[in-house]
C-alpha cells in the first residue's frame, strides 16, 4: 500500500513537471524531418540558395544548432524570446566579422549630472517613454559610430527632459 502511494505520487510529480515545462517535450529540432522541413521553409522566407549540396548541409549543421539554442533559450521563459532569423545560418563568428566591424571607442563629455536632479527612480521603462524603438535591421554596416552618436543624442536629449520634469 506504502510502495503504491509512494509511485503515484512520483508520476503524478513527473507528470505536473512535464506539464509546467512544454518546451521541453514539444519541440522538434531532434525530429530530422521536422527540422528539415522548418529549414527549407526558413530557406525560401529568407531567399538563401547555396553553391552545392556540401555547402547546404553545413548551413543546414548550422541552422540545426542555432535552433537548439533558440529553443533552449526560450525554455528559460525571459521576457522576450528568440527566434529563427535571417542570422540563423551564420556561426557566431560569421556573424562577428560580417556585422560587427571595427567600432572606435567614442566617448562624449557633458555637463548632465544625476546628482543635481534629485533622486532617481528604482526603474524606468523606456518603451513607455518612447525613447526605444523595435529592432531594427542595419544591414551590412562596419561602422556604426554615427548612428550610435545619434542614438546617444537622442537618448541623453530624452533623458534631459524626463528628469527635468521630475519633482523632488
Amino acid at each position: 500500500m506504502k510502495t503504491t502511494i509512494t509511485l503515484s505520487i512520483v508520476i503524478l510529480n513527473l507528470w505536473i513537471t512535464a506539464s509546467a515545462c512544454p518546451a521541453m517535450h514539444t519541440k522538434n529540432s531532434t525530429n530530422p524531418a521536422v527540422m528539415k522541413k522548418r529549414y527549407e521553409t526558413w530557406l525560401k522566407r529568407y531567399g538563401r540558395h547555396y553553391r552545392d549540396r556540401e555547402d547546404w548541409e553545413v548551413r543546414f549543421d548550422i541552422y540545426q544548432s542555432n535552433v537548439q539554442y533558440i529553443e533552449f533559450y526560450n525554455s528559460q521563459n525571459y521576457s522576450y524570446k528568440l527566434k529563427d532569423n535571417r542570422f540563423a545560418d551564420l556561426t557566431n563568428e560569421e556573424f562577428k566579422s560580417t556585422y560587427l566591424g571595427f567600432l572606435p571607442r567614442f566617448r562624449v563629455q557633458t555637463e548632465f549630472r544625476y546628482h543635481k536632479h534629485g533622486e532617481l527612480p528604482k526603474s524606468i521603462d523606456w518603451r513607455k517613454k518612447g525613447a526605444v524603438t523595435h529592432v531594427k535591421d542595419q544591414g551590412h554596416c562596419g561602422n556604426l559610430l554615427q548612428i550610435k552618436f545619434i542614438l546617444f543624442l537622442f537618448c541623453l536629449k530624452k533623458s534631459l527632459f524626463i528628469f527635468s520634469n521630475i519633482t523632488v
